[in-house]
C-alpha cells in the first residue's frame, strides 16, 4: 500500500522528502508509473481534498518493479491517501467526520485488495503518526474488516514504526506458544515397601496383629 499524495505523483519525491511514498519511489519505478497517471488521477482531484480528509479514489498499479540488493522483485501497489486528522481540524472538520473518513478508507483499501486477488498485502501504520489518529482506532477498523471477511486476503503485514507498534502488535501479533509446564516427577523409593516388611514373630510379647 502507498499512502499517496492525493493531488501529486510521489508526494514531494522530487524536492527529497523521505516519507513512506517516497521510500516506494526510491526502491522502485513507482514514480513514472505514478507520473503516467497525472492527468488521470492526481490532476482530477485538485478541489476534492475535503479539508485534508480526501477521498477513496485509488490506483492499482501493477507489476512495479522493486530493486533490493541486485535482485529486481514484482509486485502490485496500491496507492491510496491517508486522511490527515490534523489538518482537517485546522480546516474545521469534526472527529466523526474524520474517523469516518479513516473506516471508509481502510475499508476501501482492503476491498481493492482483495478484488485483485492480493495474497499478501504490506500495510503501514494507516493514519496514524503524523495524520493524527490514534493508533488503536486504525487497528480497530482493520480487525473489524479481516474478521468480518476471513480468507479475503491470504495474509497481510502490518509494517509499523516504533511509536505504533505496540497496538498493531497486540492485535496482529503472533502469539508465543506458552513453556510447557514442568510437572516433578515422582520417584519411587525401593526401601519404602522394605519398611512395612516385618515378622509376626518380631511382635512385643502380649501384642497382636489385627486385619
Amino acid at each position: 500500500v502507498d499512502p499517496c499524495s492525493f493531488t501529486r505523483p510521489g508526494g514531494a519525491y522530487e524536492d527529497g522528502s523521505f516519507g513512506p511514498e517516497q521510500i516506494l519511489c526510491a526502491e522502485s519505478n513507482l514514480y513514472p508509473a505514478l507520473c503516467a497517471c497525472k492527468e488521470l488521477y492526481h490532476s482530477k482531484n485538485r478541489g476534492y481534498s475535503s479539508g485534508m480528509l480526501f477521498t477513496d479514489r485509488a490506483l492499482y498499479l501493477p507489476d512495479v518493479a522493486f530493486v533490493r540488493d541486485g535482485t529486481i522483485r514484482r509486485a502490485d501497489v496500491l496507492a491510496i491517501p491517508e486522511p490527515i486528522r490534523t489538518r482537517a481540524l485546522e480546516n474545521h472538520r469534526s472527529e466523526r467526520e474524520c474517523e469516518h473518513a479513516l473506516a471508509s478508507r481502510i475499508e476501501s483499501l482492503l476491498r481493492i485488495a482483495a478484488e485483485n486477488g492480493c495474497e499478501t498485502l504490506v500495510v503501514g501504520a494507516f493514519g496514524c503518526g503524523p495524520q493524527g489518529f490514534d493508533a488503536g482506532i486504525s487497528v480497530g477498523l482493520f480487525k473489524a474488516w479481516i474478521e468480518a471477511h476471513s480468507g479475503a486476503i491470504a495474509h497481510i503485514t502490518f509494517a509499523v514504526p516504533r511509536a505504533s507498534f505496540d497496538a498493531f502488535d497486540a492485535a496482529f501479533g503472533e502469539k508465543k506458544a506458552p513453556e510447557p509446564e514442568v510437572v516433578p516427577t515422582a520417584v519411587a523409593d525401593e526401601d519404602a515397601e522394605d519398611d512395612f516388611d516385618f515378622d509376626p514373630a518380631d511382635l512385643p510379647e502380649g501384642v497382636t496383629l489385627r486385619a
